[in-house]
């Protein structure tokens, strides 16, 4: 298969995000190759690429891009939505008043028939792929097979607490059997260990974890300081914070990746552990973080110089799969409440001082402005993360995960810069999709032929009939 087009959005040698002429050619799930030209050379080019490639498609006046990555995601939670428990228990602690006592009530072919609705959701807002971190593991990566989006399966493990804790020694198996799954891989699935968090692991699940990880170059995915019980749990059990806690055993030395969820609750001494960890990358979930607990401290990630990267989380604790509003979020974090931190000012002086301190505090947000560096977040930075598959760049190896944008769809209109995709919502601009190579939907009829497929609707139906036991089951209605 090769497109071609002249707005591809390309990396240059200086790692920053440009729009250039490329053709590109992928063979199964990776890009095979990437030939760019000069805008002089574009249109003779052309006539050369026709005559090699006679299927060659052209998208004019398309911009050509990497699909979004949602590095942080429990697709099969999207039945959480609307359910008014899930609005009563975020004044608490919703991971345990209410996630856990659900999710012990869900078998296998629940999870796949919730994960493949999340998929889709995550199809129609551009993301084509997920790090998911949930119970029944195998049912997990059917699920993303069924849709065609490609990820990386965390099953989880609990030993102390939670819907699995008596299941860990299951759901490790089948991580490892999932790693390596030359059927999976070719549909481009992988596998992640999934430690829940350092409340819900004991000390020793966590050394077997970290020593599997080391001895098969398999990532870890896992929750970190989310929640404020969590920290004190762990004080109370250990004698010291969740990071010394992880430090103590080697998690932050490791030579495998890690992608450290959350981060949320952080003492000084955390982070001069976190800023020398090399191997991990952080992860921040905006809209989540404001439903369940506070947003992470993310101006002092930057300031300890930490790798780190944004999600949305489950639709659970935040009611959309869409990583544009949280980049659109993510851009404007610095700004925000600037007016109301001088507390020992009167009224008056702080608004006499207001365009002044405005500028400085816009001034040092700069960076969260910048559409490289945002988009990078959801695209090269989580694309490098496992050592099987990379994605995120139109680049040779890398999976093709690609979207194609309409550039006169009103989402997006006049505009033909990235600026769109970091503060837009231009969901309605996809005019199509590919996810390791395959097809997704009709060109032209993106959503539209996804949702009219016959396949979704058989999926849709055995979801609606599985919500509804799964709420009975539950004694939810």
């Amino acid at each position: 298969m090769q497109i071609c087009s002249q707005n591809c959005v390309l990396q240059n040698k200086k790692g920053r995000l440009e729009i250039g002429h490329a053709l590109i050619d992928f063979d199964g799930p990776l890009i095979k190759n990437v030939q760019t030209c000069s805008l002089d050379a574009y249109e003779q080019n052309i006539q050369e690429w026709k005559k090699e490639y006679p299927k060659l498609e052209i998208f004019e006046n398309k911009l050509v891009s990497p699909a979004f990555i949602n590095p942080h995601t429990h697709i099969a939670m999207n039945f959480f939505r609307g359910l008014a428990k899930t609005i009563e228990s975020s004044q608490k602690n919703m991971i345990a008043d209410l996630f856990f006592h659900v999710e012990k009530n869900l078998a296998p072919e629940d999870v796949r028939a919730f994960a493949r609705m999340g998929a889709y959701e995550n199809l129609l807002n551009g993301v084509g792929l997920v790090w998911d971190h949930y119970y029944h593991g195998e049912s997990l990566a059917q699920a993303l097979v069924d849709v065609g989006i490609t990820g990386v399966v965390c099953p989880t493990l609990q030993d102390l607490s939670g819907p699995a804790k008596d299941d860990w020694e299951k759901s490790l198996a089948q991580t490892l059997s999932l790693d390596h799954h030359k059927d999976f891989e070719k549909n481009g699935v992988f596998a992640a260990l999934g430690p829940h968090a350092t409340d819900s692991c004991s000390k020793d699940l966590w050394t077997q974890v970290i020593s599997l990880a080391e001895k098969h170059n398999i990532p870890i995915h896992n929750h970190h300081a989310q929640t404020s019980d969590e920290v004190i749990e762990v004080m109370q059990r250990e004698g010291c914070t969740p990071t010394e806690f992880l430090n103590r055993l080697g998690y932050y030395n490791l030579s495998s990746s890690c992608l450290s969820v959350h981060n949320i609750f952080l003492s000084p001494s955390d982070f001069k552990i976190l800023s020398h960890a090399q191997k991990t990358t952080f992860c921040f979930c905006p809209f989540s973080s404001l439903i369940f607990a506070v947003p992470a401290d993310i101006k002092n990630w930057e300031a300890h110089g930490l790798h780190w990267t944004v999600a949305t989380d489950c639709v659970a604790s935040n009611d959309s799969m869409n990583v544009q509003k949280e980049l659109k979020y993510l851009s404007n974090l610095p700004i925000q409440n600037f007016f109301y931190e001088h507390t020992d000012l009167d009224f008056e002086d702080r608004c006499q001082r207001f365009h002044t301190d405005r500028a400085e505090a816009w001034g040092d947000g700069k960076q969260f402005r910048d559409y490289s560096w945002l988009l990078n977040k959801v695209w090269a930075g989580p694309g490098n993360l496992h050592p099987r598959m990379k994605a995120g760049e139109l680049k040779e190896g890398y999976l093709a995960n690609i979207v194609i944008w309409d550039l006169d769809d009103p989402s997006i209109w006049p505009s033909k810069d990235l600026r769109s995709l970091t503060m837009g919502d231009t969901s309605s601009a996809i005019h199509h999709m590919f996810c390791a190579g395959k097809a997704i939907g009709q060109a032209g009829a993106f959503a539209s032929s996804l949702k009219q497929s016959t396949q979704y609707k058989d999926h849709l139906q055995e979801a609606k009939k599985r919500y509804q036991e799964v709420l009975a089951r539950s004694k939810l209605i």
